[in-house]
């Protein structure tokens, strides 16, 4: 993040950020990715200024000594853990842009490299529960996905868009691109919805599973790049069916997983023969977020749309018909907790 401020033209945006984030910056120290090299120090009118709100607290930087089963591994951090408290290991922190208690506040915290040497910080370490409680939450924001895309096959994504491609082929890439990001312990399904003369059909090239589970003798990758070639779409558009089943067969949520059905359509039902109040039933019994992405004809604003994604804790994106791809791999990076590509 402070790459990218030191890449933009003053005036930046404000940020929350550590004081020895602000003194990094500043100083035009190495922050890492693009701006692994140092740029030396930046003039005032290019230099965040730090502000401190009145209850502005320390971090509370911990020392954890872990348990060496070799003795001389245990002393030698046992010498490291005093010498942080000595004298020189003090000046040392101060030196970097920590503020030591007890330790008078001197260069590099000074007004010249944005930060108020004598701001009030409060010392009192988070409480442990606090603690704790921001672990759990980390935790659960971190959970492995299990998500299945429902994907629209009916005849109007055969339609073309401005390179050529159809809607179809423009989200399969997506579904490549997405592919791609899912980690080993992902868990990833892929269905085909249209409806022809028999009635609403789903079809499910590739069963909910993990990455690397194969599906016929073949990669979850592979499975699904060859039923989406094989696909020509054709008929109409059972949505509010594929719903139904689709929260159905991800499972109800739970903190082992982030559980979530994603559709993309480009129209409204015409053919599940299933009412939204029906629909909006199964959704809440299933605890599981639907994400929408509308192109084409149908929009976020349209009822199933907007109400299905509201009640369940997920949302829904209006989007071109060629950038369906480039939204449903984003899509499913956030669930997925990776960045997009």
């Amino acid at each position: 993040m402070l790459c990218r401020q030191r890449e933009l033209t003053p005036p930046r945006n404000s940020m929350i950020v550590s004081e020895q984030a602000v003194l990094r910056f500043n100083t035009g120290a190495p922050l890492g990715g693009r701006c692994a090299a140092g740029t030396g120090r930046l003039s005032s009118q290019e230099q965040l200024k730090a502000f401190y709100p009145s209850d502005t607290r320390g971090l509370d930087i911990r020392f954890a000594r872990l348990s060496w089963s070799d003795a001389s591994q245990g002393r030698a951090a046992a010498r490291f853990g005093d010498w942080l408290v000595s004298d020189d290991g003090q000046q040392t922190l101060l030196a970097v842009g920590l503020r030591p208690n007890g330790v008078t506040i001197r260069d590099p915290l000074s007004e010249q490299n944005g930060v108020l040497p004598g701001a009030t910080v409060k010392d009192d370490p988070v409480p442990l529960e606090a603690l704790r409680a921001a672990m759990r939450q980390y935790d659960l924001a971190h959970r492995q996905g299990r998500v299945l895309l429902a994907l629209d096959a009916s005849g109007s994504m055969g339609a073309a868009v401005d390179n050529g491609q159809t809607r179809f082929t423009v989200a399969g890439e997506g579904v490549r691109r997405a592919i791609e990001l899912m980690g080993q312990h992902d868990e990833f399904g892929l269905w085909l919805f249209a409806s022809g003369r028999v009635g609403a059909a789903i079809q499910e090239p590739v069963p909910i599973g993990p990455r690397d589970g194969p599906v016929k003798g073949v990669s979850r990758r592979d499975a699904a790049v060859a039923a989406l070639s094989r696909t020509t779409p054709a008929g109409g558009t059972p949505l509010l069916r594929a719903i139904r089943d689709g929260v159905a067969a991800v499972g109800p949520s739970d903190d082992s997983r982030i559980r979530a059905l994603v559709v993309l359509s480009d129209g409204e039902d015409t053919s599940s023969g299933l009412t939204l109040g029906q629909v909006r039933e199964a959704v809440a019994a299933a605890d599981v977020r639907i994400f929408v992405i509308a192109v084409g004809e149908t929009h976020c604003a349209a009822e199933t749309s907007r109400v299905l994604s509201a009640d369940s804790g997920g949302a829904c994106y209006d989007v071109n018909a060629g950038d369906a791809g480039v939204q449903l791999a984003e899509v499913f990076a956030a669930l997925w907790g990776k960045a997009a590509r």
